[in-house]
C-alpha cells in the first residue's frame, strides 16, 4: 500500500504497562502502512510504563506520548482520539499483539469507502490454558452470533477502526466510562444508524490467564455494562449451570465464574448508580 495514502492514527491507552507494552509497541512500529502515527495515552502509570515509551521514541518519531490524570480508560481514549491527526482512528490495547499487516487491513474497507467502520477478530493465545481458552472461545463466539452479511454488531477496542470524522461527529469515546467504553460506543453508531463492516484480521490478545483476573473482568464488564446490554436469563442460567454441574461439563467452572461475577457487577451498578 502507498505511504502517501490517507494519514492512520493508532490510539493506545495504557496505564502500568510494562509487562506487555514494550511486544506490542514494537508489532505496532513495524507496520506495512507508512503513513501512520502511534498515539500513547499514559492513564498514571506508576511503573516504566513512561520510560518504555519514550525508549521508542527515540527510534520510531511516529510514537507521540501524553498524559491523562483523570483516572479511567475511556477518558484516556478520548484523549488519544482528539489529539489524533489521522483520517482513520485504529483503536487497540496496551496487551494486544497485532500483525505488521494489521493497519493496511483494518484501513482498507474504510479507504474503499465499503464502510466508516471495521471490527477485527482475536487470535487463540499459544499454550493457553483454560482460562484464557475459555475466554477467547466464549468472545469469538459472542462476535460470530453478531455477525451477519459483513456486518457486525459488537465492538472490541483492542481490535477496532473508524473514520475519525464519524468518532467526532458522535462525539468520541465516552469519557465517562471507567471500562466497556466499547460497548457505550456501540450503542451510539447503532443509534446513529452506522453499520460495522466486519475484518477478520487477528490481533493477539493477552487474556486472563486463572481465576481472579476472569472474575475480575467479567465483573467489571457487568458493572459498566449496566443499563446498555440486557442480560436477564437469570433461571435459563442457573438451570444450565446445575445440569453442567450435574454432568461434570468441562465449561462448568469458567460459566459459573463468569455468570456470577457479571451478574454480581449488575447488582451493584443498579446499586450505586440507578436506584
Amino acid at each position: 500500500m502507498k505511504s502517501d495514502g490517507a494519514k492512520i492514527s493508532i490510539v493506545v491507552p495504557v496505564k502500568n504497562g510494562r509487562k506487555t507494552l514494550g511486544e506490542c509497541l514494537q508489532a505496532l512500529a513495524l507496520q506495512t502502512y507508512k503513513n501512520y502515527e502511534i498515539i500513547l495515552v499514559d492513564n498514571n502509570s506508576s511503573d516504566s510504563t513512561k520510560s518504555i515509551i519514550l525508549r521508542f521514541q527515540q527510534k520510531y518519531p511516529n510514537i507521540k506520548y501524553f498524559f491523562e490524570k483523570k483516572p479511567g480508560i475511556g477518558q484516556a481514549r478520548n484523549t488519544g482520539e482528539k489529539q489524533a491527526q489521522g483520517e482513520i482512528i485504529l483503536m487497540t490495547d496496551a496487551d494486544c499483539f497485532a500483525p505488521m499487516y494489521w493497519a493496511e487491513k483494518m484501513a482498507k474497507p474504510i479507504l474503499n469507502k465499503k464502510a466508516i467502520a471495521a471490527q477485527g477478530a482475536f487470535k487463540k493465545p499459544q499454550n493457553a490454558n483454560y482460562w484464557q481458552e475459555h475466554f477467547y472461545a466464549e468472545r469469538n463466539r459472542i462476535m460470530e452470533q453478531n455477525t451477519k452479511n459483513q456486518k457486525i454488531d459488537v465492538l472490541y477496542s483492542g481490535n477496532f477502526a473508524i473514520k475519525k470524522s464519524v468518532l467526532e461527529e458522535i462525539e468520541y469515546s465516552s469519557q465517562k466510562m471507567k471500562t466497556c467504553n466499547d460497548v457505550e460506543l456501540m450503542s451510539r453508531l447503532k443509534k446513529n444508524n452506522y453499520d460495522v463492516f466486519f475484518e477478520p484480521i487477528e490481533v493477539l490478545h493477552a487474556e486472563p490467564d486463572n481465576f481472579l483476573k476472569v472474575f475480575k473482568k467479567t465483573f467489571i464488564g457487568g458493572f459498566w455494562s449496566h443499563g446498555l446490554i440486557e442480560k436477564n436469563d437469570n433461571a435459563e442460567f442457573f438451570k444450565n449451570i446445575w445440569r453442567e454441574y450435574r454432568t461434570k461439563h468441562i465449561d462448568f467452572k469458567y460459566n459459573l465464574t463468569t455468570g456470577l461475577a457479571w451478574r454480581l457487577g449488575r447488582i451493584l451498578a443498579k446499586l450505586a448508580f440507578f436506584s
